[in-house]
């Protein structure tokens, strides 16, 4: 009987030799440094610490910002769809800022819902996230209204008690500034280094006792520089209106506030008292843009009697005297000199800085001379002189 033929088994299906698959394709934009691609980024635009929401507006779409500001976060929101090699070189600069404050053109006309209920949504989707998500998050920026107030503070408060690393807080309007200063009672961002908001916004320097730049970003700027003796402030600048009061420099007796929500501000105490080590300061004039040309036409003639008073700052090193409009008047000249004559005989031992712009607000501006859309200050002259 013949021998059974042993099947051969097929040595191609059972010993074939696996295929490597293609090493995948980083795009050329994920290898490079760090510090270039952030360099690349800078380009971008965000909505500016300078943004003024009294000065700014827009035909279409009024005092709102405009989306054109998204240009960063919209490009990196992309590139962190794209592929995994983007997305880890992306998403912690996406986080980097939280702008609650974009409203699209078809919720204009109620806006003051869409961002409350923005930033309740918001608040919520970052506190149930990741901490590295959280600890991603260094500015915020705010729109707050009159609307469903009572819910988004407490989101409000939740949100800013989530966010480990926060360094700036921007808040561009906000029509409940008592629920505001409530939100943030016993609040604490020790990381917060520059606070950008309008003057009733006041109680938030109690809850960010690091901060160090200061800038009012509407109102009279009064009872901010009470508020500033709970920070370490060395920079403030902004819409600061120095002669309503003027002993807003050098008051030194407190006036006690009498309400129960700020207890111990003292609004009406001077800034030599609140803020001994400020070095750099702005002086300029109040710009509203329901005032009218009036609120910008000239510098107030009583600056050179706010200015000689700044000599009891001790590490004053920088004056900013910010003009409005072109026209160089003689009272213009005495503040100049006043500035001048601090400076000169400060006994600082470092080289200080007189800084003297002519600035047109971006709403008083011609098309021509706003080509860039800029939603700042139009800077038409700017001189630097150095004492030392």
């Amino acid at each position: 009987m013949p021998p059974k033929r042993v099947k051969r088994k097929d040595k191609m299906a059972h010993d074939a030799i696996p295929i490597a698959e293609p090493p995948a394709q980083i795009p050329a934009l994920a290898k490079l440094p760090a510090e270039l691609f952030d360099e690349i980024i800078s380009y971008l635009r965000v909505l500016p610490l300078s943004f003024y929401y009294d000065t700014y507006y827009d035909k279409a779409r009024g005092n709102l910002p405009h989306p054109q500001f998204r240009e960063r976060t919209d490009a990196l929101r992309a590139l962190s769809a794209t592929c995994r090699a983007l997305r880890d070189i992306s998403y912690h600069r996406l986080w980097s800022r939280l702008d609650i404050c974009w409203v699209p053109s078809e919720e204009a006309g109620t806006w003051y819902k869409y961002v409350m209920q923005s930033l309740q949504t918001k608040s919520k989707g970052v506190v149930s996230s990741s901490d590295y998500l959280k600890e991603s998050i260094r500015t915020i920026t705010l729109m707050l209204s009159k609307s469903d107030v009572a819910p988004t503070m407490t989101a409000l408060r939740d949100l800013l008690e989530a966010l480990p690393n926060l360094s700036t807080i921007q808040v561009i309007t906000c029509r409940i500034p008592g629920d505001f200063g409530r939100a943030t009672q016993g609040l604490s961002c020790p990381n917060v280094r520059t606070v950008v908001i309008p003057t009733d916004c006041h109680a938030v320097l109690k809850a960010c006792p690091n901060t160090m730049h200061v800038r009012c970003a509407g109102g009279s700027g009064v009872t901010l520089i009470g508020s500033l003796k709970f920070s370490k402030c060395e920079t403030l600048d902004g819409m600061i209106n120095w002669v309503k009061d003027m002993k807003t420099v050098d008051r030194k007796l407190s006036i006690p506030f009498a309400g129960p929500l700020l207890s111990g501000i003292t609004p009406s105490s001077g800034l030599i008292k609140n803020a001994p080590n400020l070095r750099k300061i702005e002086i300029r004039r109040p710009v509203c843009f329901g005032l009218g040309i009036m609120s910008q036409n000239k510098a107030p003639e009583q600056w050179s009697l706010v200015i000689s008073k700044l000599s009891g700052l001790p590490k004053l090193r920088v004056i900013v005297l910010s003009f409005p409009g072109l026209e160089e008047l003689p009272s213009d000249l005495v503040s100049i000199q006043k500035a001048r004559e601090v400076l000169r005989k400060s006994k600082l031992q470092e080289e200080r800085k007189l800084i003297v712009r002519r600035v047109i607000a971006q709403h008083y501006a011609s098309p021509s001379d706003n080509k860039d859309h800029q939603v700042g200050d139009i800077v038409h002259r700017y001189e630097e002189e150095i004492f030392s």
